[in-house]
C-alpha cells in the first residue's frame, strides 16, 4: 500500500478523537469533576471554544489543561481532579466514531500494522476499549501515558519504532489536536489530522497541516486510498 507516493506499512493513531468520541464528552468530563471539587465552571466551554479559533493554546494533556483552567489548584489538587477525571470516565466510556472499528480492521486486512500514542493511561485505554468493542491484539505497539516518553514529548514514537522496526518514512501519524501535531513533527513522521476530535479544518491549516492531509475522520484514510488504487 501507498499513500501520496511513499509506502504505508505503519498507522499510528490517536484514541480520543480519532477512534473514540471526544467532542462535548471531554468537557462533560471536566464539568463532571469540577463540581465534586467545587470548582468554577464557567472557563470549560469557553476554553475549547477558544482552541478552535485559535484564541487559546490548546494543552498537550490532561494534566496541563486542569492546570491551564484553574491555575490556583496545587499539584496535589490537579493529582486528586485527574484520578476523579479518569474515575468518571471508567464509569461513562466513550463510544467509537462511527466507522473507526471498521477502518481499523481493513488497514489490518491490508497487512498494515497499527499502533497506538495517547496521553491515556493503560488502565483507561483497557477500560475504553472494551467497552467500545477495540480489541488490544489488534495493535502491535503502544505508547501510553507510562511510556518512557510520553505525548506530547518529541520522543513519544520511538518505543514504537523500536518495537515494529519499520522506518519512520514509511509511517503516517492520525490525530486530533496540536499535542498529535507536535510528536508527529518530533518524530519526522507525516501527519494527518481528523476533524472528528472537534477542531475545525481552519485550526489544522494554521499549524501547516496540508489540505489533503486533513480528513474528517478515520474512515477516509481508508477511501483516500481506495479512490487513488493505492493498493499496490
Amino acid at each position: 500500500m501507498r499513500l501520496f507516493g511513499r509506502p504505508l506499512e505503519l498507522l499510528i493513531l490517536d484514541v480520543d478523537g480519532v477512534i473514540l468520541q471526544v467532542e462535548s464528552f471531554v468537557a462533560q468530563n471536566m464539568k463532571a469533576v469540577a463540581r465534586k471539587l467545587g470548582l468554577p465552571l464557567d472557563r470549560i466551554d469557553e476554553h475549547f471554544l477558544n482552541i478552535k479559533f485559535g484564541r487559546e493554546p490548546a494543552q498537550g494533556s490532561l494534566r496541563a489543561g486542569i492546570k491551564y483552567l484553574w491555575p490556583f489548584l496545587s499539584e496535589e489538587d490537579i493529582n486528586k481532579f485527574f484520578f476523579l477525571s479518569r474515575e468518571e470516565r471508567w464509569g461513562n466510556p466513550w463510544p467509537a466514531i462511527p466507522g473507526s472499528i471498521e477502518t481499523i480492521n481493513w488497514f489490518r486486512r491490508q497487512n498494515v500494522t497499527l499502533a497506538i500514542c495517547t496521553a491515556n493511561d493503560r488502565l483507561t485505554l483497557d477500560n475504553q476499549f472494551l467497552a467500545a468493542g477495540v480489541d488490544l491484539a489488534w495493535f502491535a505497539a503502544f505508547s501510553v501515558l507510562e511510556s518512557e516518553y510520553r505525548k506530547p514529548h518529541p520522543r513519544a514514537l520511538d518505543g514504537i519504532f523500536e518495537l515494529t522496526g519499520f522506518s519512520r518514512n514509511h509511517a503516517i501519524y492520525v490525530g486530533d489536536w496540536q499535542a498529535d501535531i507536535d510528536v508527529a513533527r518530533g518524530a519526522g513522521v507525516r501527519f494527518f489530522g481528523t476533524l472528528s476530535g472537534g477542531m475545525p479544518r481552519e485550526f489544522f491549516a494554521r499549524q501547516g497541516v496540508p489540505e489533503d492531509h486533513i480528513i474528517d475522520r478515520l474512515s477516509d484514510l481508508m477511501l483516500l486510498v481506495l479512490n487513488h488504487n493505492w493498493l499496490f
